[in-house]
């Protein structure tokens, strides 16, 4: 077992601090793995998702209520280690730590934090139990478990690849924080061989004459918090399991009065911010004459949900990009964020309106990712589900035993969100002449620099995407078939000006020889046939993913438009090194193109990339570095940040985000906007 251990602290929001051991009991927690693998229930469903960890059981049960009405399976145990104190809340089984932690991933970005544990199904003793009802398999199509020791247990992933909003109770004070601006599948969560457990305490409605209790901090044979606040605002001081008072009181506070005091709940219906966020960006290169690059967000919803197979949700986002120098851009723009109407069957769910989807196993490059709607608003300074945008979509998510089916129509293109044209952040940069991704000549500068832009898309109501997902017993994986337009513009100089050019005129003259837009946005339509799968290996996560691409866009060297085939892959690894919480994520993508001789566009992408995460100083500060390391070509962005957390759910950070390379590389086209930034973002 790992040693928990949690320091009170006096200031802030007072976090759960976990310090893990892992490298002591690795040996022992191996040799256990294998004896329960052998056990009926437990090689079918080892992990959990930990929500939470309750000193009133009524409050526990209220919570794994609202988590199976969002449509997760959820239920209570009885602590192990403090079975008459303590009740948790789990999400769950999983088969494998990588389905677990695909779960925690959207629990997270919806506001419930937890972290990975093993299924407590072995404590045979628990009087709590697994409370599983028909309620679940109204909402996320799973099998009731009658016995969780049986083989009959069935894990969904239900919102584990959606991506989907789900309604967060205003009646839950969760202890740790999100990861706000990591990459994905990077909150504070490590799948384990041991018990841990995070206490959150919820007190919106005690019993009558009921106490909220405090575990004691210097019990070492405990689960001990740092501190927690009431939802009447009303400090409590730390007691031991005895009812005596502690010696060190301390003031508390947590995100919850932040929520109360930006967000409003009654009945089924809450309406609140979502985030915010503040952000200043200095180009310190001298050779660019842009100065900053500044930006600030803010993202609320409503959210509805009059029974339990029903769901409403209306939001909205605006962001605000400003930018000094020359040229100046100052520009406030709004759109609707997930805002859709679901309705929750037996074994499927249906959804209507505008949702962000991401598909694909592979951190921040999935090759399968292409029904998605790309945000460009600030280039690639973000991580992927900041650089995803919400589009209209009808959704219909079928499950039956460990199986997925993921259906989705887009009703209405909608192309990729575009910076103003004079933002360093545009795929043009009409100074240098320049188009990301193409190499650059005389004449295609000259083009650039003196023509026109249309950003222009076609309306289309015929793009649809499947995937159909398995859970496993050792292995998950997916497969998918899409036809969509691609959202990111391709840009395809005009054909009449293409043929005055080679006519033997000027660049100049060909340019003035249409009336139309010298380069016009392309949105081909490609067919995507993809899959990917996990497993768990070597103490370590190890994800693969690959796709065929049709009609993938090109400029020929004589700059006429063409598509050829493509194939997109990646493999990659997620472990923690060491005895601490540092978490590595390490990537290798690629994308070939398929006979394409004589194009400007590079026909082969080789890339290295990933990031290293670690929490230190009591949990008070984060650190987290992305980086993408070009194989073929001269291609580097690092992006170090380093952010302040303790006044959870607001953070204070700063980042570097540095870039080099050849031309027609995204280091290369953006070298001189390498910048520092220095922010403040909250998440609710």
């Amino acid at each position: 077992m790992k040693q928990i251990k949690a320091a009170y602290r006096h200031k802030g929001s007072h976090r759960v601090s976990i310090r893990r051991d892992l490298g002591k009991h690795r040996l022992i927690s191996s040799i256990l793995i294998c004896c329960l693998w052998q056990i009926p229930g437990i090689s079918q469903a080892a992990f959990d998702v930990q929500v939470g960890a309750f000193a009133i059981k009524n409050n526990a049960t209220r919570i794994a209520a609202q988590l199976k009405a969002a449509g997760y399976p959820a239920g209570t145990f009885s602590s192990v280690k403090n079975p008459n104190e303590l009740i948790l809340v789990v999400v769950g089984p999983f088969h494998d730590s990588a389905n677990a932690d695909m779960v925690r991933t959207q629990l997270a970005s919806n506001g419930w934090v937890g972290f990975l544990c093993n299924h407590p199904v072995a404590d045979t003793s628990d009087p709590a139990n697994f409370e599983e009802t028909s309620d679940i398999r109204s909402a996320a199509g799973i099998q009731t478990i009658q016995n969780p020791g049986e083989n009959n247990i069935q894990a969904s992933l239900d919102a584990a690849s959606s991506n989907t909003a789900v309604p967060v109770s205003d009646a839950i004070h969760q202890i740790a924080t999100n990861d706000t601006g990591t990459l994905p599948n990077e909150a504070s969560a490590q799948a384990s061989s041991s018990e841990e457990e995070m206490v959150i305490i919820e007190a919106a409605d005690p019993g009558e004459g009921e106490e909220i209790p405090v575990i004691d901090p210097d019990d070492s044979d405990t689960i001990t918090i740092e501190g927690t606040t009431i939802e009447t605002g009303e400090e409590i001081t730390p007691t031991d399991n005895t009812g005596v008072q502690a010696t060190e009181p301390a003031p508390l506070q947590d995100q919850q009065s932040w929520k109360n005091a930006f967000g409003y709940s009654t009945g089924h219906f809450t309406f609140g911010l979502d985030e915010a966020r503040l952000e200043y960006g200095n180009l310190y290169k001298s050779n660019t004459t842009v100065d900053t690059s500044d930006y600030g967000h803010l993202a609320a919803s409503a959210k509805w949900q009059p029974a339990s197979r029903w769901e409403a949700q209306l939001s909205a986002r605006s962001d605000w990009y400003y930018q000094t120098g020359d040229p100046d851009v100052n520009e406030l723009k709004w759109d609707y964020g997930d805002s859709f109407l679901r309705y929750r069957g037996d074994s499927y769910r249906i959804t209507a309106g505008t949702e962000k989807i991401i598909w694909g196993r592979i951190d921040e490059l999935p090759p399968t990712d292409r029904l998605s709607r790309v945000d460009l608003g600030r280039g690639y300074l973000d991580s992927l589900s900041d650089r995803r945008r919400a589009m209209p979509v009808v959704r219909v998510e079928g499950f039956h035993e460990e199986y997925k089916l993921d259906a989705v129509w887009l009703p209405d293109f909608r192309k990729a969100f575009l910076p103003d044209k004079d933002s360093i952040w545009y795929p043009i940069n009409r100074e240098n002449g320049t188009i990301l991704g193409l190499k650059s000549n005389p004449v295609l500068n000259t083009f650039v620099r003196e023509g026109s832009i249309s950003e222009n898309a076609p309306n289309d109501h015929s793009n649809f995407g499947l995937r159909l997902s398995k859970t496993g017993e050792r292995i998950d994986y997916a497969m998918t078939v899409q036809h969509a337009r691609q959202s990111t513009p391709y840009w395809q100089l005009n054909p009449t000006v293409r043929k005055t050019l080679l006519a033997g005129n000027d660049p100049v003259t060909a340019i003035n020889s249409s009336n139309d837009a010298t380069f016009r946005a392309r949105y081909p339509r490609t067919w995507v046939l993809g899959g990917d799968f996990g497993f768990e290996a070597l103490s370590a996560t190890w994800r693969f993913e690959a796709a065929w691409i049709s009609d993938t866009p090109v400029t020929r060297n004589n700059l006429q438009y063409d598509t050829v085939n493509s194939v997109n892959y990646a493999a990659g690894v997620q472990f923690y090194p060491g005895d601490r919480d540092v978490r590595v994520n390490l990537q290798l993508a690629a994308i070939n193109l398929i006979d394409s001789p004589s194009v400007l566009d590079r026909k082969n992408i080789y890339n290295f990339n990933g990031s290293i995460f670690d929490e230190f100083g009591n949990n008070h500060w984060r650190a987290n570095t992305r980086f993408f390391i070009g194989l073929d070509k001269k291609d580097v962005y690092i992006n170090p940040e380093i952010a302040y957390i303790a006044w959870e759910p607001q953070e204070i950070y700063l980042a570097w985000h540095y870039f080099s390379g050849d031309e027609e590389t995204v280091g290369g086209f953006w070298e001189d906007d390498s910048l520092v930034t220095v922010g403040w973002r909250t998440r609710f």
